[in-house]
């Protein structure tokens, strides 16, 4: 009896559990409102494109003259620096013995050369000219000579490494702002030209221009000094003016990928710059916006 009842109370949970579940299916989904509507293009015939905001002289990645060791780093991001000032310095310990050793071999040389100039100052002023002969007075002034050379070349040597080591105090190309910093204290700075991690990213966070990728297809529709507007992405209620400044004549492989599978890889855009007034608004150099341009009817719509 009591297995029998068991089994009922079994049979009528599942029942209520199923009805539960589609009602609970069956309801209609609450419809959440948008924060910010996506951005709509503001001109009948236009162009879609992808803008990089970067500082108005483009960005600079900093390099260094020669691979070594990061030993001291003067400013870190945000700092705003003045033309040549000091901004990180390479390891010189190498250099700097290399200097002390380029001293004393033109110690050397300087003391060589003047054994052998007064070897040979002496050999012009004898009385007697037939004391001498032909031969050693050659020997002696070319002797003298290549003395004078040596002198010469220690003190190149010296001068270059003087040279290596101001170098390695890297310092600000003009006035402007550290966008970014990558290195720190005993890291090794390298100038592999296929390594392309920037050292440090220099420049201004105050005057900006926008590089706007424009697909090769779209590009015969392009009407240079023609209206364009940017959205900012997730607040399309920012809309940023933009004023055209030029065109570059050279089109590209993509380089703003986004690793997906169905993306073409051999992506070639042509980029516009743009200027534009910041303002207020919350833009930074390396951020991406939706860009709209007036253009030339489509094919498909032409047709």
């Amino acid at each position: 009896m009591l297995r029998k009842n068991l089994f009922l109370i079994f049979a009528i949970v599942g029942i209520l559990f199923s009805v539960f579940m589609i009602y609970w299916g069956s309801r209609t989904p609450t419809k959440r409102s948008l924060l910010f509507e996506p951005p709509h293009a503001p001109f009948e015939h236009y162009i879609a494109g992808e803008g990089t905001i970067e500082t108005f002289d483009q960005n600079t990645d900093l390099g260094v003259p020669f691979p070594d060791l990061i030993a001291d780093i003067f400013v870190q991001t945000g700092d705003a620096v003045t033309k040549n000032q000091p901004l990180f310095k390479l390891d010189t310990r190498h250099l700097e013995a290399d200097l002390q050793k380029a001293f004393a071999e033109l110690r050397l040389a300087k003391t060589e050369f003047k054994n052998q100039n007064e070897q040979f100052t002496y050999y012009e002023v004898l009385c007697n000219k037939n004391a001498v002969s032909k031969k050693e007075y050659t020997q002696a002034y070319y002797a003298k000579t290549a003395a004078y050379d040596r002198v010469l070349v220690a003190e190149k040597r010296v001068i270059e490494i003087q040279t290596q080591i101001e170098r390695s105090l890297i310092r600000a190309p003009e006035n402007g702002d550290i966008l970014q910093s990558n290195i720190r204290v005993g890291e090794f700075a390298n100038v592999n030209p296929f390594d392309r991690k920037s050292l440090m990213i220099f420049g201004s966070n105050t005057l900006f221009q926008m590089r706007v990728n424009i697909a090769e297809e779209d590009a015969w529709r392009v009407i240079p000094n023609a209206s364009a507007r940017a959205y900012v992405r997730g607040n399309s209620s920012i809309q940023i003016p933009l004023t055209f400044s030029f065109i570059e004549p050279y089109i590209i492989p993509k380089q703003t990928l986004t690793g997906s599978d169905l993306e073409r890889v051999d992506t070639r855009v042509l980029q516009i710059i743009y200027t534009f007034d910041k303002g207020t608004n919350p833009l930074y150099v390396g951020q991406l916006l939706d860009v709209y341009i007036q253009a030339k009817p489509s094919k498909y719509e032409a047709s």
